[in-house]
């Protein structure tokens, strides 16, 4: 039997990366980006991105997130995956400045069934005292 794949584009800051999706996991995703900042001119100072994604073949789910800021920017990097609106597992991360940081929760158990899976990444910029919130979403 073989299955054919497709690409998921997933957008960092140092540009696209690719990832093998197959047409099962091509659900409908929501996503959605928030950014609390001291003036309008520092909310793209950060980009973030998130992911809910089930481990090929295993029958489990993870989330992922990450971020990369401009200058001075340090912080923390908080990673939450959700099953139906419950939290299930987190990941934190301390990121240095200037650079690129991400984390993972690790691995849960998909019930048989349909599950709303979130994955949030929450990035608090310790220096300017922003937030920079990414959710991301799927049915599996």
């Amino acid at each position: 039997m073989s299955r054919q794949m497709t690409a998921l584009k997933i957008t960092v800051a140092a540009g696209l990366a690719l990832a093998p999706m197959s047409p099962a996991n091509a659900t409908a995703a929501k996503s959605t980006t928030t950014a609390s900042a001291a003036k309008a001119t520092t909310a793209s100072f950060c980009t973030a991105w998130a992911l809910a994604d089930r481990v090929d073949q295993s029958g489990k789910m993870y989330g992922a997130g990450g971020v990369r800021c401009k200058g001075r920017t340090a912080g923390r990097l908080t990673v939450t995956l959700y099953r139906n609106n419950s939290k299930v597992r987190s990941a934190n991360e301390a990121c240095p400045r200037n650079r690129y940081c991400s984390a993972s929760t690790g691995t849960k158990q998909n019930s048989s069934g349909s599950q709303e899976w979130c994955a949030r990444a929450q990035f608090h910029d310790v220096i300017g005292g922003d937030y920079y919130i990414k959710w991301e979403c799927m049915i599996a």
